[in-house]
């Protein structure tokens, strides 16, 4: 008998597979000897399987602990403000890497940009785009209830109306004629009319002062008025007067020529006696010019009336000529921004300046101060003395930052303007005009009842030193982009406009700089041993400029035609190091595409790149570019006369004074930019 087994209750053996109904029955597997490696195969099928997943994994925590490291590092900072763009496409485009850096730094910034650019350096295209905005403003604006504006406005009209009548007209040079007529008549031109009884030359050197163009230009080969009160400087034949023979000079009264009597001429100043008057402007510091064979009073007295009326009023012809010969051939716009340049400044700012600039150029001028006091404070060849005055200077400079504070109250230029121009005024009329304002102003800073100084505020890209009243004055259009902006790096504030104000406060102490103290009144506050080392150093830089062997010029140009600028080189290049090294420059942003460049060679490609060039000797106003610039068209005579050194020198021969430089791009002792020093 067949006994049947009941089925088991319960869940199946995980092992067994459910066979579905009316499926195939499938071939039992033979059974698997667990000696044979049965767990071995299971691990390889479970490894073949995942495999993909195990390496996704792993990357993924790489990539993870990778991601984590790099939030947990310091992030480097990049500036990518507009400017800083610019400023960063500069430095790359212009360097040339192919030249070695020790044996010309110059080429090895400059290099694409001197071989491939015949633009302008950086400085005068600044100059013409401001003047292009200036332009803009002019012709888009149809009324202005500001008086400044309504004279910018009327002087561009008769500037393109002569411009487009193919020059001056006869009724210009009639004007000028009537001008001349109110002088005396002009000698060679009215030989019967001119009256020998009647010559005044003092009189004659006020009616060509009141007539004349701009501040700065008084002299214009005739004698030069300049500002603060007390300096009144003679200048008859163009030639300066060295540092050293200034001294002797100053206290010496030229007796042909009635200052007291000139200056009462050109301002009256209400309540000031004639004693008072007379020592404000002359005081104990005249500082006359002289010719080559002596003093100015000795070559008048050589010189017959005719001939000296002959050359001031030709002078003036001259001066008035030339202004409507630069109108015609530069740009009416040029000629507002010359002629005009405190209500230009007032458009510009208001329109097209960011103010936030003020502040951080305010504030370099400081820290570009404490860099000159640690200089002096390191010079071991300067007794106590001597840096004690050195630094009492330098406390006691005063600085202009882009306008004075009175200019930005609302009508407070337009209380100075008493100029009217109307429609019957030819255009040289209207120069005498703004020229007779302008001497107005100046007198009137002169007694004190101007606002601000008139003569060194202009329009310019630049910056100026005054030795004449200790005061630095940096012009708005010099702190704006692409030369400057607030969002720049320290570092780079510091190597491009802070290498200019270093320059420009060297020249309170280059040779002619250092006659004056603290209270720019001539006076010995060095002592004498001081300034014999001083002069011996002097000759050093003399030899060197003129033993330098320039790639354009050769060994042709004057060491001491240039000596001021290249000492104003020389201090600049030791305070801007140490402005750059006191801050912290590791810590700031870095510049597109040097993320990884060594700091130190940034600052002195920045250095090169955009640094000055002036182009007046008296130093009252002058005119940058930027060392990137085009090859020189100045002839070697040209080069001759010029007081600052080649763009060449300014870069490899200051640099190559550095010891810091050399330490920096490892230059081999005995290369040109690491020489031998005695």
């Amino acid at each position: 008998m067949t006994i049947k087994s009941k089925p088991k209750t319960g869940k199946s053996s995980p092992w067994k597979s459910k066979e579905k109904t009316g499926s195939k029955p499938k071939t039992p597997k033979p059974a698997k000897n667990p000696g044979n490696g049965s767990s071995s195969g299971k691990g390889k099928t479970f490894l073949k399987k995942h495999a993909i997943s195990i390496l996704l994994g792993v990357v993924a925590l790489a990539l993870l602990v990778a991601l984590l490291v790099l939030l947990l590092l310091p992030k480097i900072k990049i500036c990518s403000s507009p400017e800083c763009i610019t400023l960063a496409h500069q430095l790359h485009n212009f360097a040339d890497k192919s030249v070695d850096p020790c044996e010309d730094f110059y080429k090895y910034s400059c290099g694409n940009y001197i071989e491939h650019s015949t633009q302008p350096g950086t400085f005068q295209r600044k100059d013409a785009i401001v003047a292009a905005l200036i332009k803009e403003f002019l012709i888009k604006t149809k009324f202005s209830k500001s008086k400044s504006e309504q004279v910018m406005m009327m002087l561009y009209k008769k500037c393109e109306d002569l411009t487009h009548s193919g020059g001056p007209t006869k009724q210009d040079f009639e004007a000028i004629y009537k001008e001349i007529a109110k002088m005396g008549y002009w000698p060679m031109m009215y030989d019967r009319k001119w009256d020998a009884n009647k010559y005044d030359l003092n009189n004659l050197l006020a009616s060509v002062a009141h007539t004349t163009l701009k501040e700065s230009e008084i002299n214009m080969g005739i004698f030069s008025l300049q500002v603060p009160a007390r300096k009144l400087l003679v200048d008859f034949t163009r030639q300066e007067v060295k540092g050293e023979e200034a001294e002797q000079l100053a206290q010496r009264v030229k007796q042909e020529i009635d200052f007291e009597r000139i200056i009462k001429q050109l301002h009256v100043s209400k309540g000031m006696t004639s004693d008072e008057m007379k020592k404000k402007v002359l005081g104990p510091n005249m500082w006359p010019l002289s010719d080559k064979t002596g003093s100015l009073d000795q070559l008048i007295r050589k010189t017959k009336n005719y001939v000296i009326a002959n050359f001031l009023i030709y002078s003036y012809f001259e001066s008035v000529v030339q202004k409507m010969l630069i109108a015609q051939n530069n740009g009416c716009e040029n000629s507002v921004v010359m002629l005009l340049p405190h209500a230009s400044i007032r458009v510009f700012v208001r329109n097209h300046f960011k103010k936030e600039n003020l502040k951080s150029v305010s504030d370099l001028v400081e820290d570009t101060k404490k860099g000159f006091t640690e200089m002096i404070e390191a010079s071991d060849w300067i007794d106590e003395k001597t840096k004690q005055g050195a630094k009492t200077k330098l406390e006691k400079m005063k600085k202009v930052i882009g306008y004075p504070e009175e200019m930005e109250e609302t009508g407070a230029l337009d209380k100075t303007f008493s100029i009217v121009l109307t429609e019957q005024n030819t255009y040289s009329e209207s120069l005498s005009l703004i020229g007779g304002q302008s001497i107005q102003n100046l007198m009137g800073y002169v007694f004190s009842n101007f606002p601000f100084n008139p003569s060194t505020l202009t329009a310019a890209t630049n910056a100026n030193y005054a030795p004449l009243s200790n005061t630095l004055t940096v012009l708005v259009p010099f702190m704006d982009e692409p030369l400057f902006d607030h969002t720049f790096p320290q570092y780079a504030k510091i190597a491009s406009i802070g290498y200019v104000l270093g320059h420009e406060i060297g020249h309170g102490f280059d040779p002619n700089g250092i006659i004056f103290d603290e209270n720019a009144e001539i006076r010995p506050w060095y002592t004498a041993t001081a300034m014999q080392k001083y002069k011996s150093k002097l000759d050093c830089f003399i030899k060197q400029y003129t033993n330098y062997d320039d790639p354009v010029f050769g060994k042709k140009l004057s060491g001491e035609q240039c000596l001021n600028e290249n000492i104003a080189d020389d201090i600049a290049a030791d305070v801007t190091w140490r402005t750059f090294k006191n801050s912290n420059p590791s810590s700031e942003p870095k510049l597109a595409g040097f993320e990884d460049y060594d700091i130190n060679k940034l600052y002195f490609q920045i250095v090169a790149m955009v640094s000055l060039n002036f182009s007046n000797l008296i130093k009252v106003v002058h005119f940058f570019q930027n060392w990137c610039a085009p090859r020189s068209s100045l002839t070697l005579e040209q080069q001759m006369r010029d007081p600052h050194a080649t763009n060449n020198f300014r870069i490899n021969g200051v640099m190559s004074n550095m010891k810091q430089f050399a330490e920096t791009f490892n230059c081999p002792a005995g290369s040109p930019m690491n020489p031998e020093r005695m």
